[in-house]
């Protein structure tokens, strides 16, 4: 999946996505599959660092360089960030505590996420 920012105020699914972000548009609800691991290509990764959060924006797993989301010591998510690109598993914990995701630098670009 490839995902990119669209200016300063959203995200987008661009290619890759359609089970995913079904809806499409900026700011797509994103829909994961509890068990499946997941291989991302962020598109705008050094100025737009991607996260997944709660819903009190604690990080669960991040891009940003000077942050450690609690689950990326996780082996059961594998978390590996490569700089333009990322991968998770998304596991039933993870699954539980995950609400949203969002650029850890621009505050507008967010969406919510769901599980299955």
């Amino acid at each position: 999946m490839r995902i990119d920012n669209v200016g300063f105020s959203a995200w987008e699914v661009t290619d890759g996505g359609d089970e995913i972000a079904p809806a499409g548009g900026d700011n797509p609800t994103l829909v994961f599959e509890t068990g499946t691991r997941y291989a991302v290509e962020n598109g705008g990764w050094d100025s737009h660092p991607f996260a997944l959060r709660t819903d009190d924006d604690s990080d669960l797993l991040t891009q940003q360089p000077t942050v450690a989301g609690s689950y990326e010591d996780d082996p059961a998510v594998d978390w590996v960030d490569d700089g333009d690109s990322f991968a998770f598993t998304m596991t039933s914990d993870l699954a539980t505590a995950v609400t949203q995701y969002t650029c850890t630098v621009h505050g507008g670009m967010q969406g919510d996420v769901t599980t299955e």
